[in-house]
């Protein structure tokens, strides 16, 4: 399937919305880790510190009819959705593979030039974080004791867990191989570990966790919920390099 259009925070599509051609569909570049190699003295070889991962940068080439209105006119509105204060770049979906999105950081727009008497080309590139995630974000009720979820992704996940009880206080969760104690001062607290921070509704809680953030590696992982916990919801947040 060849790349028509793409969708900008799952509301402006670069071609019912924006009018853009595409001309270079991207080339999704392979997802790097960083590595440190340290020398130590008097030890042969060297010894290699594996970091987080690299952003992805790409660039798409598209072009604008004059047909359509002022091209100027056209190109401040592609910057006006790319660069709005109020509704930042989160969400980068192409036509083409329907089934996951990137998350841009920002984009910049390239030169503009003259391809024909009636269009205009130039690229842009996208900086965006190392991961592709999943449509199915993988939401999910559990139950109190044993859980089962299944990580589809390749690489590990940071899910968005929601408690409720009705008895406020401190409880313990263990998710995959770590464990942390959440202190609830109220009848519900969500766990995002993406931003790593508690929040009650859209109110930030300080020190409700105690451990490590929980992460849920590729494949099967064993989470418990304790007792007094009456409901809880978990997003998986399902991604891959």
């Amino acid at each position: 399937m060849s790349m028509r259009s793409f969708t900008i925070n799952a509301t402006t599509n670069s071609e019912t919305d924006l009018n853009l051609r595409i001309t270079a569909p991207p080339v999704i570049p392979t997802t790097r880790r960083v590595v440190d190699d340290v020398k130590v003295e008097g030890r042969a070889g060297t010894l290699t510190r594996l970091g987080g991962f690299e952003d992805l940068e790409f660039e798409i080439g598209c072009a604008l009819n004059a047909g359509n209105g002022p091209v100027f006119g056209q190109l401040a509105k592609i910057n006006e959705v790319l660069g709005d204060p109020s509704d930042p770049l989160r969400y980068l979906q192409f036509s083409n593979l329907p089934q996951a999105y990137y998350q841009p950081k920002y984009a910049v727009v390239g030169e503009v030039e003259q391809i024909s008497p009636s269009w205009w080309g130039f690229t842009i590139t996208f900086i965006c974080s190392p991961f592709a995630y999943l449509i199915d974000s993988g939401v999910a009720e559990l139950k109190v004791g044993t859980n089962w979820v299944k990580n589809p992704g390749n690489v590990f996940a940071e899910p968005e867990i929601t408690l409720n009880t009705s008895t406020p206080g401190t409880y313990e969760l263990s998710v995959g191989g770590s464990k942390c104690a959440v202190k609830m001062e109220g009848y519900q607290l969500t766990i995002d570990t993406a931003r790593r921070l508690c929040r009650v509704g859209d109110q930030l809680q300080v020190d409700a966790l105690t451990g490590e953030f929980p992460t849920l590696n590729p494949g099967s992982n064993l989470v418990r919920i304790p007792e007094g916990i009456t409901g809880t919801v978990l997003i998986g947040n399902w991604r891959n390099l």
